[in-house]
């Protein structure tokens, strides 16, 4: 159990890639931040999935590097 009790923030996790490595992290005993502008299938699906481990919170990369850029400016 390399990742028990660590906290993990993985975007783009409601699905795909993202989403097995929630579930991968969140079964060696990590605490799981889900995050993905797809709040049904973060939220309602998976972080209820994951259960206890995992929590869920909306969040749009492509926003946050968008307002990264216009302070470099």
């Amino acid at each position: 159990m390399r990742l028990k009790n660590k906290i993990a923030l993985i975007t783009g996790s409601a699905s795909g890639i993202g989403q097995s490595c929630a579930e991968i992290f969140a079964h060696e005993g990590t605490t799981v931040i889900i995050s993905d502008i797809d709040d049904s299938k973060g939220q309602q699906q998976l972080a209820r999935k994951i259960g206890e481990n995992a929590l869920y919170q909306h969040l749009d990369v492509l926003m946050v590097v968008f307002l990264l850029v216009q302070q470099l400016h």
